[in-house]
């Protein structure tokens, strides 16, 4: 049996039930289709006024977890800011994925942009001075590392005010993120998908969605896959990972590197026929007797199709009482997921639900989801 635990473990109980009996989800959501994969649901946070993970209530959930028999951990987002909290998580039961340390120092963002310059990776210009740069007015931004979703980023004159806090030059072009699977000795690049971001209230880049996989130069795809062998060696990285960069005018600008489970798994499960998961699980329990074959076969089985896959999130628009007639209507609808798993009050700029789509072509992809959000819009918030 295993345990995932995330802000959202939808998709990650999707397909760890596929080869487990029983998956145990642990979320602040738990929506329908997160019950469905699950053998137990338990909550470990809120949603309101952003998701978050309590650490009292996560760790008692874990507890549970272990009692009822599962003997590993998996974990996704909402922890990137509190590695104290994995260290206990571990104690408790072994996790499957990078070890708080490393973590910790990927997180930190004077360790990460120095080991960005030591391979002369590029990267928006920081700065970590105390006070707001004086040309603040040309796109500045204060950030986090510690954070998820884009809640560590704002457009803020407000001075730094703790430790994992510096300010970077914003940079338009296009957000993406690139991603890969490792052993620590050698790496898979398995493709680029394009982050979805909106702006709610100060927060400029709350993610939204995801699209791919995303089609690049092969010069840029050779850039990529050095900029993160380099990372991956540096920090001792294994199983999923993500790297999240820029492009503009074929620049590569990095942003952060996320070492676990990312929103990317979900368009590239289907591309790689739902083995990356166990890939990752695997890695990490066979430890130095991972077959570095079983990288190679990855590469063997990529699908010909050029299929692409999105998701969106829609956010309500304004505080909903959801009823359960309402959830039996929006269940109907054959290109929604995430949704409510009963009535309940929905406040506003909370996730009401996901779209998803599939195409040949990531214009008309993302042209569809937008299509699926104004009707759920026109149904729910007359």
């Amino acid at each position: 049996m295993i345990a995932i635990a995330s802000l959202s473990t939808r998709f990650l109980s999707e397909v760890a039930s596929q080869s487990h009996q029983k998956v145990f989800s642990m979320d602040v959501f738990g929506d329908l289709e997160t019950l469905k994969h699950s053998e137990k649901w338990l909550s470990i946070g809120s949603s309101s006024p952003f998701p978050s993970i309590d650490e009292d209530r996560f760790l008692d959930a874990l507890e549970r977890t272990k009692r009822s028999g599962c003997t590993f951990w998996v974990a996704g987002s909402g922890f990137e800011k509190n590695f104290r909290l994995l260290k206990l998580a571990d104690d408790i039961l072994p996790r499957l994925g990078v070890s708080s340390l490393v973590f910790e120092k990927i997180r930190n963002p004077k360790v990460f942009f120095s080991t960005l310059d030591v391979f002369e990776i590029p990267y928006p210009k920081v700065s970590f001075s105390a006070k707001t740069p004086h040309d603040f007015q040309q796109n500045w931004l204060k950030k986090s590392l510690c954070c998820c979703g884009g809640l560590g980023v704002r457009k803020s004159v407000e001075n730094l005010d703790e430790r994992s806090s510096f300010f970077q030059q914003e940079i338009d072009g296009l957000h993406l993120s690139a991603s890969f699977i490792g052993n620590g000795q050698d790496i898979i690049f398995l493709g680029v998908c394009k982050l979805l971001n909106r702006r709610i209230d100060n927060f400029p880049y709350i993610y939204s969605g995801i699209l791919g996989p995303v089609n690049l130069s092969n010069l840029i795809l050779k850039r990529l896959e050095g900029y993160a062998l380099c990372l991956s060696k540096a920090f001792h990285l294994k199983g999923y990972f993500g790297l999240d960069f820029i492009l503009k005018e074929n620049m590569l600008y990095i942003l952060e590197l996320n070492p676990r489970l990312t929103s990317s798994l979900e368009v590239f499960e289907k591309k790689y026929d739902g083995l990356l998961f166990n890939c990752h699980c695997d890695i990490f329990l066979q430890g130095d007797q991972f077959d570095l074959l079983c990288l190679e076969e990855l590469k063997k089985i990529t699908k010909v199709d050029d299929k692409c896959f999105g998701i969106s999130i829609i956010f309500a628009p304004k505080n909903m009482e959801i009823t359960e007639l309402e959830i039996k209507l929006l269940r109907e609808i054959s290109y929604t997921t995430d949704c409510p798993a009963s009535g309940r009050l929905i406040e506003k700029n909370q996730p009401l639900c996901s779209v998803f789509s599939e195409g040949h072509n990531l214009l008309y992809l993302q042209e569809s989801l937008e299509t699926m959000e104004r009707e759920i819009m026109q149904l729910f918030c007359k």
